[in-house]
C-alpha cells in the first residue's frame, strides 16, 4: 500500500485549538466539511492533551485558514488558536534524503563498532538485525496505513536503540560463553 507520509515530509499546515466544550472527532470532521476543504482526513485530527485538538491539512491558502477558524469559533463557547504551523514539502524531501545518509553512515559505523569488538560476521548479523527490525516496522506501519511523521520516526529510533542494545548484549554474552569452553 505504500508508506503514509505525515505533513512533516509532504508538507502541509498543523493547526492546534483549544475549544470548549471539548468537541468529538467526528464532530470537529462534520464541521471542517463545510468549509469546503475535503483533504483532512479522520487520522489528521487528534486530541492533544485530552482538550486541544490538532488538525493537520493540505498546506491551507490565507483565505481558507480564516474559514476554518470562523467555523470552529461559531461552534464552541471558548475557542483560542494556540499553534498554527505551515511546513513546506522542500523541507520534508531534504528531510527524508539526509535522513538516508544518516541512516546509512549509521549503520556503517555499527558495523565498524562491532567488528574491533566482537567479530566481522557479529557485525554483518547485527546489521542485518537492525535493518530487519527498522523494514518490518515500516512494513506494519505501510500494512496498518500509519502516518509517518516525526513522533513516528522518535518511534523507530527507539525500537533501533533497544534492538543493537540486545544485540550487543546477546553477542557479549556469547563471547563469554565461548571463551569459558
Amino acid at each position: 500500500q505504500g508508506i503514509k507520509l505525515g505533513i512533516d515530509f509532504t508538507g502541509g499546515t498543523n493547526l492546534l485549538f483549544r475549544l470548549e466544550p471539548a468537541p468529538s472527532i467526528t464532530q470537529v470532521r462534520e464541521l471542517l466539511s463545510k468549509t469546503e476543504i475535503t483533504e483532512i482526513e479522520l487520522s489528521q485530527i487528534q486530541f492533544v492533551d485530552g482538550k486541544d485538538i490538532s488538525i493537520k491539512t493540505k498546506p491551507l491558502s490565507e483565505p481558507e485558514r480564516p474559514k476554518v477558524n470562523q467555523v470552529l469559533e461559531e461552534n464552541f463557547q471558548k475557542f483560542e488558536i494556540l499553534e498554527v504551523d505551515t511546513i513546506g514539502p522542500s523541507i520534508g524531501y531534504q528531510l527524508a534524503k539526509q535522513s538516508r545518509w544518516i541512516v546509512l553512515f549509521t549503520l556503517i559505523g555499527l558495523l565498524a563498532y562491532i567488528t574491533i569488538r566482537f567479530e566481522f560476521l557479529f557485525g554483518l548479523a547485527a546489521v542485518w538485525a537492525l535493518v530487519h527490525d527498522g523494514l518490518l516496522t515500516f512494513a506494519f506501519a505501510s500494512i496498518a496505513q500509519i502516518e509517518v511523521d516525526t513522533a513516528f520516526v522518535a518511534a523507530i529510533l527507539t525500537i533501533l536503540g533497544y534492538s543493537i542494545n540486545d544485540t550487543i548484549i546477546l553477542l557479549d554474552r556469547y563471547r563469554e560463553l565461548k571463551n569459558e569452553n
